[in-house]
């Protein structure tokens, strides 16, 4: 540790001054004021910290939508939510996920959450593409959840009958769509048939039922995912491993029916969606991530990936497939695969995989300790609210490349079909979900309270040797921490 000298300390050195706070009652108003200008010295700007907003008061329904940089999209599809279907306000939130926070669109989305009634900004960057969409999910506050393209519009009074129709259905698993209506206003689609088509999963079909606004709910087998509806408890989730754009329609539409659920097209709920963009996509879209996206789901679900294979040697050039198709077949296979998560709080190395997410740490020279506590409690935090079921994450200086990959496997061989809660690796600190919440409980908050914390202890890796203790015998003993 330094004794860096700040304006707010310049009269006693760090370490003299935290052993003084430690003798203070923390409910003190001089531990507060001193804790707070501490808190600054150790992590500058972090008073300017940006905070989540609350969540505000619970709903029936969650309005979603995920946004890269797609200002227009999601001005109109709000304004006409709460323009055209005003009688649905009292029972609805609008979530509105910014996947490029920092980008160009950020300030204006942000700052409709102060002229939209029910409107809640959230951004998020640790990793991108349309599964993102799982969020919305974890992060509302409400019965159901509707999540929609932020480009689609609803036919008028179709969302309140939404509403009324969603109530009559307090148990359900199922998961709720509504045809597609294309820009004459006449011609929709109803469903997707489960068939190859143009390089994705799925094509569009009309089944006659779906003609008439009045007509009940009939079982569909699948649907485009510019809109769809589901109760938020019976969420299946999207696989954390996916990135990139497309490859969720039905790899969904499984998870619903193996989970006990049903598809159903509710033919009220009507919706356009902005197809055409002249100016182009402001996201990177390419073969690379709609191939990996579908062999991760269907190594998920225990399918035979062949089907996807023979589609896109089809569909693209002579060779293109195959070494995209080899090189996720390598990461599935790969011993990083196990983790839900993972998670790198430096640069971005040039080897990273697609899967990794990326959180910037905060940088502080009194205790290395202070920042990687911080950020390994935001990491911990962010992976049990999205329920993962394990995270890894990297050290500073590892690299990708073959010789660490296989001191990953060989250190990961001692973890596989065995309980455990975490462990140190060669380059990086496990976790799984039965230690999130002890940890998220006992590392403190704040750098003054961390760094108060760490007096205790000769520093974070002290804390996880006791945090993992007494794991289950079956797991190696070099394994545990």
């Amino acid at each position: 540790m330094s004794d860096n000298p700040s304006p707010a300390t310049r009269q006693l050195p760090l370490p003299r001054l935290l052993e003084i706070l430690a003798q203070l009652p923390p409910s003190s108003p001089l531990f507060k004021h001193a804790a707070g200008l501490l808190d600054t010295c150790l992590v500058p700007g972090w008073d300017q910290v940006p905070r989540q907003r609350a969540s505000g008061p619970k709903r029936f329904l969650t309005i979603g939508m995920a946004t890269y940089d797609d200002y227009d999209g999601v001005y109109f599809s709000v304004q006409a939510i709460r323009l055209y279907h005003p009688e649905i306000t009292p029972d609805t939130e609008i979530l509105v996920l910014d996947n490029n926070p920092g980008g160009p669109c950020s300030a204006a989305l942000k700052k409709l959450e102060g002229q939209v009634p029910g409107y809640r900004y959230i951004a998020y960057d640790r990793s991108t593409g349309t599964a993102i969409r799982d969020l919305l999910f974890r992060e509302a506050n409400s019965d159901y959840v509707l999540a929609m393209d932020a480009h689609v519009l609803f036919a008028p009074h179709s969302l309140a009958r939404l509403v009324a129709f969603l109530k009559t259905q307090p148990d359900s698993v199922d998961l709720w769509q509504g045809p597609l209506l294309y820009d004459n206003q006449t011609s929709l689609s109803t469903h997707f048939a489960p068939e190859w088509s143009g390089g994705m999963y799925g094509a569009w079909r009309t089944d006659e039922r779906g003609t008439d606004p009045d007509a009940p709910p009939f079982e569909i087998p699948m649907q485009g995912l510019g809109a769809f509806a589901c109760r938020r408890q019976a969420w299946p989730g999207f696989n954390p491993r996916l990135s990139g754009f497309g490859g969720e329609e039905g790899y969904l539409h499984e998870k619903i029916r193996r989970n006990g659920g049903k598809v159903f097209c509710l033919p009220f709920l009507r919706w356009m969606h902005r197809f055409d963009r002249p100016q182009g996509t402001r996201y990177p879209v390419s073969w690379k991530d709609r191939i990996r996206n579908y062999l991760i789901e269907y190594d998920e679900l225990g399918l035979d990936p062949a089907p996807v294979v023979a589609h896109f040697e089809k569909h693209l050039a002579p060779g293109e497939a195959r070494p995209l198709v080899e090189a996720a077949q390598r990461e599935i296979a790969g011993p990083f695969h196990m983790f839900d998560g993972i998670y790198r709080t430096n640069a971005r190395g040039l080897d990273d995989p697609p899967n990794i997410r990326h959180f910037t740490a905060v940088a502080n020279l009194f205790d290395p300790d202070i920042g990687r506590a911080l950020a390994h409690r935001s990491i911990l935090e962010e992976a049990r609210r999205q329920c993962l079921t394990s995270v890894l994450i990297l050290d500073d200086d590892f690299e990708f490349g073959p010789e660490a990959i296989e001191k990953f496997d060989v250190a990961l061989r001692g973890l596989r079909g065995c309980e455990w809660r975490g462990c140190r690796l060669p380059g990086g600190m496990a976790f799984a979900g039965g230690v999130f919440s002890r940890a998220l409980a006992e590392i403190p908050t704040t750098p003054s309270a961390i760094a108060l914390w760490l007096r205790e202890r000769s520093g974070l890796d002290e804390y996880y040797t006791q945090a993992f203790a007494n794991a289950p015998e079956q797991a190696d003993a070099k394994l545990r921490l």
